[in-house]
């Protein structure tokens, strides 16, 4: 890419990013407040004109007075009088660079034409609030509790991303005219030449301060943020700028990690250290595909405002279609499957796969969406291009070098490479070198912060393409750096680094000196027996929901569908998994381990109760975040082991559960103890479980009348699963067993009693759940 053409790229990247930044300064002023005499003069140029012949649009004179009072503080290679023109004209254009960023506003909102503006429809538009877009999803007829739903317009803080209802907001003047004034202050605090950096970094600010604002208020439903409007039209700008195709000007890539399961949980017991070990391993991988879209994007010369959507190591990138793009993506894709095969022995799969998109593609982005993860399915079936050459498998490939049958010097933690001469400081002498550095990460991850990459290998941590650094605090600038990931959504003081925010969940139990704990210090924290919860959870028909689920009928419903919206909704999922679960288990359930949390699911490990307790919780906090709306639900299942089990044999158990969980008619279920329950039942199972150890605890009833009762009740589930009435046998025995057995003298053993009586009805609607009911009490006080 030429100088020149570089130049004008960034120019017009940046002014599709600040093309609608004036609605905010419109929203914190009444009439023509806020506005130079200098603006106000260039209304007549900047507005079109309604049906009436009054001046529509006024916002892009908000605009134009933004960049006019941050000039100061672009990069000084920058064209600023460049950017006030292709920003301030979106909605009058006249030539064809501002014909790009009118026609990048259209697509990112799916719009076929212009709507009126709201100056001109509404009296109210200064009040509206953003709707959470995940209320608005329509799996399911009359799914919606409330239209209410609202969040409060503020900057990000993990404790206002939950929705609530607000029936008639009030004033929002006062807070538009807070948010006005920080993207004022807040720029200026930026200290960077480079002009991708600068963009990035400006990127980050922006989703702090917008990402609760709504991108219009003339729509029925106004759930699009305008931080995704904006992200998305400097996307969309870049590539037509840039493109060879007019037809088909995009490129939409996708890339995910396959083989992640077995590769991060194949840590073999005894080797020490295995809970850095695990943490360090997952990061690493979530940093796999990070490092991947970033390298691509760097390659190119672009921001990351084409990075359309990350989540649970997947990505999806909107890409000028060039040469030079698929060439791009070809050379990534190569490198990155030599690494895995050189470094990590094969042991996982890196899918990608690319498509060209259309102006229409992109204004129906959940059918887009729904193509490229066919694309990427079928990718998955391929294996590593580096075993391949002429569509042929290369025989020699598939034995590695330095290959033996004997298990003499291999590392102790993965029994694959050889144990290294030099390994991290501190760590045990039989480990390689990944394995030593797994559990390094995982040891310096729970107490950073940020995570700073350079493309030029020369810091601590190494990756295909970068390399990076885990730090907890930024002491000083650092603008070598290419991108300083920043993992808690927080405003900076200053902006003398390149940041960018990914959030990510990094929470685990630590020890006074923020050393990570083991599995055993965990279990020891268990009521009753000392034994690990593992617990796997997800959301449920999510791919139904992003490809089906925005759409509605009619043709006045046609820009649900907008690339700008699939944003809010994956960035919307994200701060609730790797945003929210960090500080839930932070201020609730400190002594939970997490795997991972991010995009749609997690993996977390606990003190088995703590984990049954928490997972009741969490599906609770989830229909509070998602409004209610029966159209989201949540699957888990729970694993009960001991701490000295395989970490892959432990989840491969959670796994089982959470699939039994899933084949449930509705879903929306949790498995454990061998029993699948909607949340209902086990919220009720729970109960009751509870209320059996108190009984157990203060005397009431003892373990062996729980034990026979277990017994029982187990004959009972097989009865409620088949209606085979031989079974029902087991019920005079119960009766026998209470009569002679169970005392009746003080209330609470006539409450046990009662209790224990209601399960001899074999209609009793709680019989599967029975079984439960007695293992949880059973394993809880022993």
């Amino acid at each position: 890419m030429g100088c020149n053409m570089k130049d004008k790229l960034n120019v017009i990247a940046l002014a599709a990013l600040l093309h609608d930044i004036g609605k905010v300064g419109q929203r914190a002023y009444s009439g023509d407040k806020g506005l130079s005499k200098s603006t106000l003069g260039l209304a007549e140029y900047l507005c079109p004109s309604g049906k009436d012949g009054r001046l529509t649009h006024k916002h892009v004179l908000y605009t134009n007075e933004y960049i006019e009072a941050t000039k100061d503080h672009f990069p000084d290679k920058l064209n600023i009088s460049e950017i006030a023109n292709l920003a301030s004209y979106h909605h009058n254009p006249s030539d064809d660079y501002q014909k790009i960023i009118t026609q990048a506003d259209h697509l990112s909102s799916a719009m076929e034409r212009e709507t009126l503006d709201y100056s001109t429809t509404r009296t109210d538009f200064r009040n509206t609030l953003l709707s959470p877009v995940t209320n608005y999803i329509s799996a399911q007829p009359d799914c919606r509790i409330s239209e209410d739903y609202k969040y409060d317009l503020s900057p990000y803080s993990i404790k206002l991303i939950f929705p609530s209802l607000i029936e008639a907001p009030e004033s929002q003047i006062e807070k538009y005219k807070a948010i006005w004034d920080n993207l004022i202050e807040t720029i200026k605090k930026i200290n960077m030449a480079d002009e991708i950096k600068f963009i990035n970094t400006f990127l980050s600010i922006l989703e702090k301060y917008l990402w609760a604002v709504p991108s219009a208020t003339n729509v029925e439903v106004p759930d699009i943020s305008l931080f995704d409007h904006l992200k998305t039209t400097s996307a969309i700008a870049g590539c037509i700028y840039l493109s060879d195709d007019m037809n088909n000007p995009f490129i939409l890539a996708a890339g995910d990690f396959g083989g992640i399961q077995k590769y991060i949980f194949n840590l073999k017991p005894g080797s020490g250290g295995i809970a850095k070990a695990l943490r360090g391993r997952s990061f690493e991988v979530g940093s796999f595909s990070d490092s991947t879209a970033v390298s691509i994007l760097n390659d190119l010369g672009l921001s990351m405002a084409h990075l359309i959507m990350n989540s649970g190591g997947k990505f999806f990138l909107l890409l000028p279609n060039t040469e030079k793009t698929s060439a791009v993506l070809t050379d990534n894709q190569k490198r990155l499957h030599d690494w895995i095969l050189e470094e990590r022995n094969g042991e996982l799969r890196f899918n990608m796969s690319w498509m060209e998109v259309s102006k229409d593609d992109i204004k129906d982005f959940p059918s887009t969406l729904d193509k490229i993860n066919e694309k990427l399915n079928a990718a998955s079936f391929r294996g590593l291009k580096s075993f391949q050459q002429n569509n042929k498998w290369m025989e020699d490939k598939w034995t590695r070098p330095g290959y033996s049958d004997k298990y003499e010097g291999l590392c102790k933690s993965c029994h694959s490479n050889k144990i290294a001469k030099n390994i991290m400081p501190g760590e045990t002498e039989d480990l390689c070198e990944n394995c030593s550095k797994d559990r390094e990460i995982g040891k310096q991850l729970v107490k950073s912060k940020f995570q700073v990459f350079d493309t030029k290998q020369s810091l601590k941590f190494k990756l295909p393409f970068l390399s990076y650094n885990l730090l907890k605090e930024m002491t000083e600038p650092d603008n070598k750096s290419d991108l300083v990931i920043e993992f808690r959504g927080e405003l900076q003081s200053k902006y003398d680094t390149p940041y960018f925010t990914i959030l990510k969940n990094n929470w685990v139990p630590r020890d006074e000196d923020n050393n990570v704990r083991e599995f055993d210090w965990i279990a020891e924290k268990s009521k009753g027996r000392e034994l690990l919860g593992y617990l796997k959870a997800d959301v449920d028909n999510l791919g139904f929901i992003f490809s089906r689920g925005l759409v509605s009928e009619g043709k006045e419903q046609k820009d649900r569908t907008s690339i700008s919206r699939q944003a809010t909704l994956s960035r919307s999922l994200e701060y609730f998994f790797a945003g929210f679960i960090y500080h839930f288990l932070e201020e609730k359930y400190p002594t939970i381990y997490t795997v991972f949390s991010g995009g749609d699911d997690l993996f977390l490990i606990g003190p088995w109760d703590k984990i049954f307790d928490m997972a009741q919780e969490l599906r609770s906090e989830f229909a509070r975040y998602t409004c209610n709306n029966k159209s989201w639900s949540l699957s888990a299942g729970i694993a009960v082991v001991k701490h000295k089990t395989p970490v892959l044999h432990g989840q491969q158990l959670a796994s089982i559960n959470l699939d039994l969980s899933k084949k449930k008619t509705g879903k929306d279920s949790i498995t454990a103890f061998s029993t699948t329950m909607s949340w209902e039942e086990y919220s009720k199972a729970l109960k009751q479980g509870n209320q059996l150890v108190e009984w157990i605890e203060d005397g009431t009833l003892n373990s062996s009348k729980v034990y026979r009762f277990m017994t029982y009740a187990q004959e009972l589930k097989k009865f409620d699963l088949t209606r085979n009435t031989s079974l029902l046998q087991v019920i005079p025995q119960m009766i026998y067993d209470l009569t002679r057995n169970w005392d009746n003298k003080t209330g609470s053993q006539k409450d046990a009693k009662k209790w224990a009586h209601a399960y001899t009805n074999p209609e009793n609607k709680n019989l599967k759940i029975l079984p439960f009911i007695c293992e949880y009490a059973l394993t809880k006080t022993k």
